[in-house]
């Protein structure tokens, strides 16, 4: 006869699919008439944004864009020329499913310029997309009899502390801000910009979350006055509101993305004043710890009994915390130069390999030697950090943000990385989905001693010795307590038949 067990059902969302793809893409750019041949490249600057993400067929589609700024010096006069151009990128991933929930992350890779010829440059970029995809499922586990005169039967209940991921938000929203420069830079003109978003705070709120935010600009402008190029930092904090139905306890998660930016010159405000709009898109996800009780066993002591497991893998999270990883380097000829125009990151990127997070950033930026002539700089930092993992631990990165970049005398540069990250503990456990006795099979009673005494030391759970000699573990514990603390090593150990 098949007993009904009570089923414990668990809305929650299953990641699927998790991989990251590169794309290269160039541009033969020619150099428009109002600019002068092409002598020295000096830095070439990128925005990437992404622009959409979409399931089509079983496959993700994500594109984005980047915005492009060279800087260069004309052959004939030295002056300092720029041109822009917009590459764009079309990635996809192969997954499978259409009916889920796609995620999706894009990070500059990597970007630079050559000269062709003086009036054709060749830009080269390199774009890495982040793909996740998660499915609507329920966790189930059985807990007990479904009936309420249950079967002559015993269970063994367990308790599996584990994380489901309970939210899968998504919210656009636009910031706008105006920001003015010193009065000294009365006639700049702005090159590029290039936004970083870094979120510094996620707290659920009842049913929503509250997540704050700096959107950190590093703008380029032209001083129209003397030539030189030099660059201004803003930063602005916005805060946003996501629905979610997730409670107060759950560990939460947001990635916001650009996908557009705007920044436009104010020329009736004193001095140089422009406004800066920003639209954006920002994943959240929830993660819920979960205590599910389930049934890992059973036995009877009237009939013969079988049961049916069923093996459910699980997901912990162990930790959630933040990193600042220092990067160190020197500038190229030691910082020997007459005057540094500017140096700053192109790229800055993390990846996890084990318990290591690497980190790397590319700087740009371009300077005047002794003799005058502006030379481009490139510098490389990397750090390394590595972090204790136990075994079945998994290290996972959520997000990584670099701070200002500091240059000393003697050319020392030295830049900070902020990494989030999470731990994971993944296994497994076998529940028991199903209970079957025959009642044409009864147990015979009287085959079976009424009393069992172990003499031999052994280690032995009590269910496990209850279950062997159709015992229970109550009757083991009542008549080996004696008011004492029990311990089922205890020898010679007394087990009585139920």
């Amino acid at each position: 006869m098949r007993s009904e067990l009570h089923r414990v059902q668990s809305d929650c969302y299953k990641l699927i699919y998790d991989n990251e793809g590169k794309k290269e893409e160039t541009l033969e750019l020619v150099v428009p008439d109002r600019c002068g041949d092409i002598g020295r490249i000096l830095d070439v600057r990128a925005q990437l944004y992404l622009v959409s993400k979409k399931l089509l067929d079983g496959e993700a589609h994500i594109s984005s864009r980047a915005e492009l700024c060279v800087i260069f010096c004309a052959e004939e006069t030295g002056a300092i020329e720029y041109v822009t151009a917009e590459l764009r990128f079309e990635q996809q991933f192969s997954i499978g499913e259409s009916d889920c929930e796609l995620f999706a992350q894009v990070r500059l890779a990597s970007v630079d310029a050559r000269a062709l010829n003086p009036r054709k440059l060749l830009l080269r970029a390199e774009c890495c997309a982040h793909a996740r995809c998660y499915t609507s499922e329920q966790f189930t586990v059985w807990d007990g009899f479904e009936l309420d005169s249950p079967p002559p039967a015993y269970i063994q209940k367990k308790e599996l502390i584990h994380s489901l991921l309970t939210d899968l938000r998504e919210k656009s929203f636009t910031i706008s801000d105006e920001y003015t420069l010193p009065a000294k830079y009365s006639g700049a003109k702005m090159l590029s910009t290039e936004t970083e978003l870094s979120v510094y705070d996620v707290k659920p709120v009842g049913n929503k979350l509250v997540f704050k935010a700096n959107a950190n600009t590093a703008a380029l402008f032209l001083n129209t006055e003397d030539g030189s190029v030099f660059k201004y930092d803003f930063s602005s904090q916005f805060s946003q509101i996501i629905e979610i139905d997730a409670t107060e306890e759950a560990a939460s998660f947001v990635f916001p993305a650009l996908k557009e930016t705007e920044f436009v010159s104010l020329p009736d405000r004193e001095g140089v004043c422009f406004s800066m709009r920003l639209t954006m898109t920002a994943q959240a996800i929830c993660q819920k710890s979960v205590v599910s009780s389930f049934i890992a066993d059973a036995y009877s002591t009237s009939y013969e009994l079988s049961t049916e497991a069923q093996e459910l893998s699980y997901t912990r999270l162990a930790t959630s915390a933040r990193l600042r990883i220092p990067l160190k380097g020197k500038l190229p000829s030691g910082g020997n130069y007459r005057s540094l125009a500017y140096i700053t990151p192109i790229s800055v990127n993390c990846m996890a390999e084990g318990a290591s997070i690497i980190s790397r950033a590319e700087l740009c930026g371009f300077a005047e030697n002794e003799d005058g002539e502006l030379v481009p700089l490139r510098l490389t930092l990397s750090a390394e950090e590595q972090l204790s993992l136990a075994e079945r631990q998994r290290l996972e990165l959520i997000s990584f943000c670099g701070e200002p970049l500091s240059v000393e005398q003697g050319g020392e540069v030295s830049l900070a990385v902020t990494v989030e990250y999470s731990i994971y503990e993944q296994g497994s456990i076998t529940a028991v989905r199903e209970l079957y006795y025959d009642e044409e099979k009864p147990i015979n009673q009287s085959e079976l001693p009424s009393l069992t005494v172990l003499i031999a030391p052994g280690n032995d759970e009590l269910w496990t010795l209850a279950k062997k000699y159709g015992s229970t573990v109550e009757l083991i514990t009542a008549v080996n307590s004696c008011g004492e603390d029990f311990s089922p090593s205890k020898r010679p150990l007394l087990i009585p038949r139920a």
